[in-house]
């Protein structure tokens, strides 16, 4: 086994995807230091890279990434009136 295949083996993603803005969390530090040696591939949002069509189930399955992105607005959603 090559020391790459055996690298990978023990990453448990492929990589890395973070929107821009989630650099200003401390918690994005934390996670990205304990997965030092894991590619970062910095995006503007997430959905740009993941919420595309014709993406591949099983090619997800077996390359793991991990997405660090930021909740927007609304936090919250209003529920129904009430009858």
């Amino acid at each position: 086994m090559t020391s790459s295949a055996s690298s990978r083996q023990r990453r448990r993603f492929e990589a890395v995807y973070a929107e821009e803005r989630s650099f200003d969390w401390p918690l994005t530090r934390q996670v990205l230091l304990r997965l030092d040696g894991c590619p970062v591939v910095v995006i503007r949002h997430y959905k740009d890279v993941f919420n595309r069509s014709n993406q591949d189930p099983r090619w997800q399955k077996r390359h793991p990434s991990l997405i660090l992105a930021v909740k927007d607005e609304p936090l919250l959603y209003p529920g129904p009136r009430l009858c």
